[in-house]
């Protein structure tokens, strides 16, 4: 109870004036030492310092300035809770509230002002009153003084306020970030609040705020191991969101993707073309649509509640997030969809069709390094070698596997083929290896941020799509095309290129070998590059769009009783009472045809787009009649013939109007069963806000304390919350996902989802699926072991070469070369005589004989040449010496 008692009160009064004019001024002088703004709230350490011993001298009030695991807020045990007019202030830690208030009494007023001007008095006699400079300095080790007690607290209260330690989030956190009072023009997030951040596999993740930064008026977050974000990238907590408003929100979300899944189309030039429709307005004309629909007064008024009204920009935000995604893609806004990654097989990916250039690209990708491969072992022979030498070691018989040592070859050759063949596999070392790290990042969707790594984020919202077991069969076929064929294909192909490349004779033949398959294993990307393939990639950004709507919408939640009743809270009975007991729920082929032709489902847009359509019709005008069509297009020539062909027959054979679901932006149409959503949208219970809150003693609303005590555990997780993330740095994102896959970690855990969801089928995908994955990871450790095994080899391949030298210099290799030294017109004479006379059964050449006829001739070429041939023909003889 507060007290103002004649004279006494009056007195008091004047001294805690007193008290607070020296406080101020002493802010004044150590301010320009002393900056802690950015800590705390309007008040310097030194006032928190001298405050803090005089409450805890006094016994009235414990105040706990060192955060911990379960208390990071300053909490008062005091009977009474300090004010905005007391010596403690307005002080906020790390995002917690500590507004309290003391009893107004002389003897309290008496007792604070001189304790305070004593502890004030004290610090100003120590000169090593820690400040952040002084904190920095200590920590360099440049000035040894010792730390009294104070000046510990004092630096631990820094290091605490600029760098909080990332903790387990309670649900306390996660409210009081979720209901922060935005409307002051400053920052909607301090250090210390939990929010949400996309990580770099675009998965939404829960980390701690760090440091906000005004710059120019724009405020900039460090939340995780992120800095400098936007309010744009950030997100309220959903475990908050969901405590305070519950999950109707996100039943509406899911709604409204399919509101806008039916007003996009791909027709350009049309009004609602993908790329000129403002998906963020139109989200936003839907929320508003459904927050003032009558049905929906309880939530509006759960809204109005001034105790969670401050929050509605916080979910509100949350709830466009999905959709502010969309509207910068369609409008290239950190985007780059020229991105040079991009394949064919990505356009497989997204749409599930397009299938004809990929077998054509697949054949050729297989065929010709095959038939190379085969032409390599044929040529070398090294299954005879094996036979005709059983008693050769392995290592022996290595070599000859990877050496070249051509009997028909020229030596210098052999030797400068070694140097490139080494030269090349040093170049895959530290080229290509790291390109094909990167290049796996990327297919596996952690490569990183920006327009840079577009490809890189296509294949995560991919990633997730097919993690919620969400795609559609021709979507699967090719993901595992566009992962294997980047991976597993890539790194087998430069393994038999090295392989290819070591028995070559021709330096001139190794580098035409390793540009060639340089260019096979890159087809599929040059024909996305086509200026015919893909003009404007609008294909690939409408197919991006749409698998990010396919991201979010669950599919298998919206078709399926139990599951529906696990994610929102609503009895099974209870929905499929509003679902006409249809075990599909909001999955209806046949509501979805009824309900898109009743106009009592439709809003105002939808009702002009109905009738203007209807008008065309009659008028028999096909201009307007296009205008507000929607056209049923599919990625793909082939696919869109098929398309078109079986309209027709059923447009012939049927009267019925069949919902073809195959187009782009009309993959859910069975989903719109607008009736059964009118039903279920406001389904869902609103929480009972006061369960949230207690009232201090000044009969504010204060979020219960007890909260602090619900954490995030294993047995109960939060939402996007993992205590050891490793989403924001690419290489520790490969490193967890290589553990996952070579562990079978990620295997189960797809299995395990597949089974909840009772898809069986699905179960063996995965499990094939985990092998292939487990064999590129390990193919991507064994391509740089097998690079650096047959670089190990350069060595021996040259010591073999030189061993084909005798001490005279004479090689074998020069056997073709028996031509040298003599006259051009003459050198087809010596054919036939060098074949008779050094020719063996096995269609070469008897090397040792001709280097016992160079030594006999002492090396005289010219009489070698004569020799060989006067002995076969007097002409060539003849040759010879008219032309010498």
């Amino acid at each position: 109870m507060k007290k103002n008692n004649g004279d006494g009160g009056h007195t008091g009064e004047k001294m805690k004036s007193a008290v607070k004019q020296r406080l101020h001024a002493q802010r004044a002088k150590s301010m320009a030492e002393i900056s802690l703004r950015d800590f705390i709230k309007r008040e310097s350490i030194l006032e928190l310092e001298a405050k803090s011993s005089a409450l805890s001298r006094r016994g009235r009030s414990k105040v706990s300035v060192l955060p911990n695991e379960t208390n990071r807020y300053i909490e008062d045990f005091s009977e009474g809770l300090l004010d905005d007019d007391s010596v403690l202030g307005d002080i906020s830690v790390a995002g917690f509230d500590s507004v309290d208030t003391w009893e107004r009494e002389e003897e309290a007023a008496e007792i604070a002002a001189k304790e305070t001007e004593e502890a004030i008095a004290s610090m100003r006699q120590d000169r090593n009153f820690v400040t952040l400079n002084h904190y920095v300095t200590n920590l360099s080790l440049i000035d040894e003084t010792e730390w009294n007690e104070k000046q510990i607290q004092t630096a631990r209260v820094l290091v605490e306020l600029e760098h909080p330690r990332r903790i387990n989030p309670s649900v306390r956190g996660l409210i009081q970030t979720v209901l922060k009072d935005n409307g002051k023009g400053g920052a909607d997030f301090e250090v210390g609040d939990w929010v949400e951040i996309q990580g770099l596999d675009t998965n939404w993740n829960l980390d701690l705020v760090y440091k906000v930064q005004n710059f120019e008026g724009e405020y900039f977050y460090n939340v995780g191991a992120r800095r400098r974000l936007r309010r744009y990238e950030i997100r309220a907590p959903q475990d908050g969101l969901l405590r305070v408003f519950g999950t109707r929100p996100w039943i509406w979300q899911q709604w409204a993707i399919l509101k806008l899944e039916q007003q996009l189309c791909f027709h350009q030039g049309h009004r609602n073309d993908f790329e000129v429709f403002n998906i963020a307005q139109y989200a936003r004309d839907l929320w508003f649509q459904w927050l003032n629909n009558p049905q929906n007064k309880d939530f509006k008024e759960h809204l109005a509640d001034p105790r969670v009204e401050k929050s509605q920009e916080n979910l509100f935000d949350h709830m466009m997030k999905p959709f502010y995604q969309m509207d910068d893609m369609r409008r290239e806004d950190g985007w780059d969809f020229n991105d040079p990654e991009v394949s064919i097989f990505t356009y497989l990916n997204l749409h599930g069709s397009g299938y004809a250039l990929c077998l054509v690209t697949i054949f050729l990708q297989f065929t010709i390094p095959s038939l190379l491969l085969i032409e390599t072992i044929e040529n070398a022979g090294y299954v005879q070698l094996r036979k005709d030498n059983p008693d050769m070691t392995p290592f022996e018989w290595l070599t000859n596997v990877f050496c070249v040592v051509d009997d028909a070859a020229n030596c210098f050759n052999l030797i400068a083929t070694s140097i490139v063949v080494m030269c090349i596999q040093a170049l895959y070392l530290f080229k290509v290896v790291p390109d094909t790290i990167v290049k796996f990042r990327s297919v596996i969707g952690v490569g990183g941020y920006g327009p840079v790594f577009t490809y890189a984020r296509i294949k995560a919202i991919s990633q997730i799509v097919a993690d919620k077991n969400l795609d559609r069969i021709g979507q699967s076929i090719g993901k595992i095309f566009d992962l294997y064929m980047n991976t597993l294909y890539v790194y087998f192909l430069y393994m038999l290129n090295i392989f290819n490349i070591l028995n070559q004779a021709s330096p001139t033949e190794v580098v035409l070998n390793a540009l060639a398959l340089e260019f096979v294993f890159r087809i599929d990307e040059e024909y996305a590059k086509s200026v015919w393939w893909d003009p404007g990639r609008r294909w690939l950004k409408a197919g991006t769009i749409e698998i990010t709507m396919q991201s979010v919408l669950e599919t298998r939640v919206l078709s399926s009783p139990r599951l529906f009743s696990d994610k929102y809270g609503i009895s099974v009975d209870e929905i499929l009472v509003m679902c006409d007991d249809n075990d599909h729920l909001l999955y209806d082929a046949d509501s979805s045809r009824h309900d898109r032709k009743n106009i009592n489902c439709f809003d105002d847009t939808e009702l002009f787009e109905y009738f203007s359509q209807k008008r065309a019709e009659s008028k028999k005008c096909a201009e307007i009649k296009q205008e507000f069509t929607k056209l049923s297009r599919i990625f793909g020539k082939p696919e869109q013939h098929l398309l078109d062909l079986q309209r027709l027959v059923l447009k012939f054979f049927c009267s019925r109007d069949f919902n073809f679901n195959l187009g782009v932006f009309n993959r859910h149409i069975n989903y719109r069963t607008w009736s059964r959503w009118e039903k279920v949208l406001y389904l869902s219970k609103i929480p009972n806000v006061s369960n949230l809150f207690e009232m201090n003693s000044d009969n504010l609303p204060i979020i219960k304390k007890e909260l602090e005590k619900i954490k995030h555990t294993s047995a109960k997780p939060f939402s996007n919350f993992s205590p050891n993330s490793t989403a924001y740095d690419a290489n520790k994102a490969l490193r967890r996902r290589q553990y996952q896959v070579l562990t079978f970690q990620k295997m189960k855990e797809n299995v395990r989802q597949s089974l909840y969801q009772k898809d069986y089928d699905r179960v063996v995908f995965w499990l094939l699926n985990g092998i292939l994955e487990w064999v590129a990871f390990v193919v991507q450790y064994g391509f740089p072991m097998y690079n650096l095994i047959c670089l190990g080899l350069f060595p021996y391949c040259l010591e073999n070469v030189k061993a084909l030298f005798d001490e005279q210099g004479f090689t074998r290799c020069d056997c073709k070369l028996i031509g040298n030294g003599v006259p051009e017109a003459c050198v087809d004479y010596l054919v036939d005589g060098f074949n008779e006379i050094f020719a063996n059964d096995e269609g070469g050449y008897d090397c040792d004989a001709v280097g016992e006829l160079y030594r006999e001739m002492d090396y005289d070429l010219v009489a070698i040449f004569l020799t060989i041939a006067g002995k076969n023909n007097a002409d060539a003889l003849a040759c010879v010496l008219e032309n010498e």
